[in-house]
């Protein structure tokens, strides 16, 4: 079925569930409503049309010689500031803005969920935690691996995996994130102080450099952080001397190398880890990043 244009009341639009900006920009939306007013709807919104539910219906048997038949509603798929621009004309004048023409579509949740994200990547207003909520939330929806989404809308595996990791940092720093005070690259290089164990991330938060960052992270770029992160663990591996934990293929002490994020021990006899360590299954990382390695 071909896209059918219906005049809808605005009483019976609802949102897109997968819509990720967290915040209209009413700034934007009485612009827009202006240039409406001025030119007409140039651009119409889309969607499909769901029950009481939100349960999709297929358009096909349905009759919209009358408009949206009763007791069922139109749910966008992109098109919401459109609608709300319409939203805010009608506060002024309900006879003439009380509805919106909209392109009625044959969507699937997944196809939902993508057009959204379309609509707000070409307008680049999303934060880097709103991309990082809607990639999460594509995961426990749809059940889509990083790579699959990393191939659905165009970015690197990396890319989708280091947005991921934003959601691992306190909140005030997602804040300020979502805010544009600290770019997603800087929020990254934080999220190597974040993820060091504790005793280890106590003795590097008393570095003056470190604790100057903390303190206002908007002000150093993602290689100051990176740098002083870096120089700060290895000025302080001295104080951070342990029993030292044994390598679990040959039982052997071991000693820590620090790469920024990511923590790999070397084991001083066997060599089962070191710089091949980044090849080596996930639990190998993780059960290192838990037990930091001590020079024997």
């Amino acid at each position: 079925m071909t896209a059918r244009m219906i005049y809808v009341s605005l009483d019976r639009i609802r949102d897109n569930p997968w819509q990720m900006r967290l915040q209209i920009d009413q700034e934007y939306v009485v612009s827009l409503a202006a240039d409406i007013q001025a030119r007409g709807l140039l651009q119409m919104p889309a969607g499909r049309v769901v029950d009481e539910n939100d349960q999709p219906l297929p358009p096909y048997n349905l009759d919209f010689s009358e408009g949206l038949p009763d007791k069922l509603y139109l749910q966008l798929a992109f098109g919401h500031n459109r609608v709300a621009a319409f939203r805010h004309l009608s506060q002024k004048d309900g006879d003439t803005w009380s509805s919106i023409p909209i392109q009625i579509q044959d969507l699937s949740d997944e196809q939902i969920a993508l057009a959204a994200w379309a609509e707000n990547a070409r307008r680049k207003d999303l934060s880097p935690i709103e991309e990082a909520m809607a990639i999460q939330q594509w995961m426990e929806d749809f059940g889509w691996s990083q790579r699959e989404i990393a191939d659905k809308i165009g970015l690197a595996r990396s890319t989708i995996a280091n947005k991921l990791r934003l959601l691992e940092l306190p909140e005030e720093i997602q804040d300020q994130v979502k805010g544009g005070e600290i770019p997603e690259r800087s929020a990254i290089a934080l999220k190597g102080y974040y993820d060091l164990p504790e005793p280890i991330k106590a003795s590097v938060a008393n570095d003056r450099y470190v604790r100057n960052i903390l303190q206002d992270p908007t002000s150093y770029t993602s290689e100051d952080i990176r740098k002083a992160i870096g120089n700060a663990i290895d000025q302080r591996s001295g104080d951070l001397l342990e029993e030292p934990e044994p390598c679990p293929f040959c039982g052997c002490p071991i000693i820590r190398v620090v790469q920024l994020t990511d923590f790999y021990a070397n084991c001083t006899r066997c060599d089962s880890f070191g710089p091949a360590a980044k090849t080596r299954p996930d639990s190998i990382s993780r059960w290192n990043s838990r037990k930091v390695g001590i020079v024997a």
